[in-house]
């Protein structure tokens, strides 16, 4: 059953007078519990896309549709509750607030979903976000902050944030890319273990062909257009 349906997708940024075409007509479906691989090189547009189906940024033109329901026009408010409840996201650089701790850190999706504070956050999300930092390994760490925590650990927080609504797809933008090669293996290993585990859906944009071989499938984005 088709989860994510892209048609189309155009993007185009203003460089000096002129204009950098990134995405340039392109088309890609995403199934439910599929685990997608998005390979190319430096920019080859595949950064652009994953943030375009994230809902990050706009596409100039194309339709996107997420389990049936067009969502490329959503409001700004829209887009952010759709991020918070429906899509998970795993990065390079982690992303993580320096301030919080790794608890804290996992629990921001929900605080951004429910508009709640840390006094008003339910004890049964606290004991979700508990229980998947157990999982990814950090149950003695839950109380860190990010700079207490090693690169692998950080992108453990990572993971268990993107996992902590539910949602039905993950978008993954070179996650092993910050880490050491044993780091990164142990990384991509336990998030693809983990979202088909939950049947989650995991688009994940890499140079890799190493990381794109543990994938169900690869697509491959060149000049802004999928090749294959």
């Amino acid at each position: 059953m088709t989860l994510l349906q892209a048609s189309s997708i155009t993007k185009s940024y203003k460089v000096g007078r002129g204009e950098l075409h990134v995405l340039k007509g392109l088309d890609f479906e995403l199934q439910q519990a599929e685990v997608c691989a998005i390979m190319g090189s430096s920019g080859s547009g595949k950064s652009t896309l994953l943030q375009i189906l994230g809902l990050m940024d706009n596409c100039d033109s194309g339709s996107i549709k997420f389990n049936g329901q067009e969502v490329s026009q959503l409001s700004a408010k829209k887009s952010a509750m759709m991020r918070a409840e429906k899509l998970g996201f795993v990065f390079q650089q982690f992303h993580l607030i320096h301030e919080l701790t790794a608890l804290e850190n996992v629990l921001l999706p929900r605080r951004v979903a429910c508009g709640m504070s840390w006094f008003s956050q339910r004890q049964s999300e606290y004991h979700a976000a508990r229980q998947l930092l157990e999982e990814v390994g950090l149950s003695e760490r839950i109380g860190h902050r990010p700079n207490q925590l090693s690169g692998g650990e950080q992108q453990r927080v990572a993971i268990a944030r993107a996992l902590i609504s539910s949602p039905p797809l993950i978008l993954a933008d070179e996650p092993t890319g910050n880490l050491d090669s044993a780091a990164g293996e142990r990384i991509l290993n336990l998030l693809l273990e983990m979202a088909r585990k939950r049947n989650t859906s995991v688009l994940l944009a890499t140079h890799d062909s190493a990381v794109a071989a543990k994938c169900d499938r690869t697509i491959h984005v060149s000049d802004g257009i999928i090749t294959d």
